[in-house]
């Protein structure tokens, strides 16, 4: 791999980042806006970038059990 296509995809990363974070302050570190079902087994981050979604929401405390992220 290149040096200079490296250096691209680690900038595209940082902005992915900071899209995330900047989504969170938006909306009051809520990661999702619509209501959730009291159960949930799975959860599917469809085009997940750098994964960030996906890690805050299978994080402890933010559902009520375990969460297969797919």
């Amino acid at each position: 791999m290149s040096r200079l296509l490296t250096a691209e995809l680690k900038w595209e990363n940082e902005r992915l980042e900071l899209q995330h974070y900047m989504f969170l302050l938006t909306f009051n570190d809520r990661l999702h806006l619509s209501p959730l079902p009291a159960v949930m087994h799975h959860v599917l981050d469809a085009g997940c970038g750098t994964g960030d979604w996906a890690i805050d929401f299978g994080k402890p405390g933010k559902l009520s059990g375990p969460v297969t992220l797919c």
